[in-house]
């Protein structure tokens, strides 16, 4: 497998030369650094500079003309690489010496998994932290025997990061959703994969993320202790609690996506939807019973909203 990385920069001197040291340094070498620049003002494009003179086979650098943001600068990057395997980059993290060849391993032995994310150590001033990426968010992978990966992600949060994320090379032109900057390239991508049961999952934390407050996207330890009350709360929920749950979630996710399947995303809520309706519906005394049947078939047949009976 030939390897490329899409790299995104914008005013990161400081820490970028680490971060490519780091990639450089990998078991299994990767074959192009595909990095495009939007905008910096500080020593970015002359440390890049240099290291395309010095890896001239290996660097494919480009200053874009007009500042597209994170999300269309990692659409841009994606669409040049040329490589069987995609790795998409920050530019302030560090990679362990054996990414690469994890990730490599993963997609020989998963021939039917076009992406995977994997755990994230935790810098905090030079520091690395006790706890990991996935612990903040209350997530392991153990989760996925129990549901699957688009229902963690649509149902429980986002835990796909664009510095623990790979992908086999679309081969073709992609565009990204510009929606929100909480729908981000990553989020889009993990979801995108997830939907068609193409993502998996590596435990192990392949690179360090570096917690700065420069960064745009970051994590904290009081993430993981809002998730653990929020499932536990959703655990207990009787079945008219998840109904309006999922009620809600189907409102949410209704953003008319494009790149990401809004049909998938809907015949799954509606999937999580009726299997509520059916556990509410069977613990229902019969007369009740009979009224929720008129009630739900009212609201479909005329997408109004009725008072509150029960």
């Amino acid at each position: 497998m030939n390897l490329s990385v899409a790299m995104c920069t914008f005013n990161g001197e400081k820490y970028i030369a680490e971060q490519l040291e780091s990639i450089l340094q990998q078991t299994i070498a990767v074959d192009e650094i595909v990095v495009c620049d939007d905008g910096s003002t500080d020593a970015t494009w002359e440390i890049l500079e240099r290291y395309k003179n010095q890896y001239p086979a290996v660097f494919r650098i480009f200053k874009n003309e007009k500042t597209l943001k994170v999300t269309k600068n990692f659409e841009k990057a994606i669409n040049l690489c040329t490589k069987d395997i995609i790795f998409l980059c920050d530019q302030d993290d560090l990679w362990l010496p054996d990414k690469t060849q994890k990730i490599v391993e993963f997609f020989e032995n998963n021939p039917d998994k076009s992406a995977v994310c994997h755990d994230l150590q935790l810098m905090k001033e030079g520091k690395i932290l006790e706890y990991t990426n996935w612990y903040t968010l209350n997530f392991s992978p153990i989760e996925l025997e129990e549901m699957s990966f688009s229902e963690r992600l649509l149902f429980r949060g986002n835990v796909i990061t664009g510095a623990g994320f790979a992908f086999r090379n679309f081969r073709t032109e992609i565009e990204l959703d510009t929606l929100s900057s909480k729908f981000l390239h990553d989020r889009q991508l993990g979801l995108f994969f997830a939907l068609e049961n193409k993502l998996g999952a590596i435990s192990e934390s392949l690179s360090v993320y570096r917690l700065h407050e420069n960064q745009q996207v970051g994590t904290n330890l009081k993430i993981r202790e809002a998730k653990m009350e929020e499932f536990q709360e959703f655990r207990k929920s009787n079945p008219r609690l998840k109904i309006n749950f999922y009620n809600s979630a189907m409102e949410y996710w209704a953003q008319n996506l494009k790149f990401v399947s809004q049909e998938r995303i809907n015949t799954l809520i509606l999937s999580k939807l009726a299997e509520q309706k059916k556990k509410y519906f069977n613990s229902l005394p019969l007369f009740k019973r009979k009224l929720t049947q008129i009630i739900w078939w009212v609201n479909k047949r005329y997408y109004t909203q009725l008072k509150e009976l029960l």
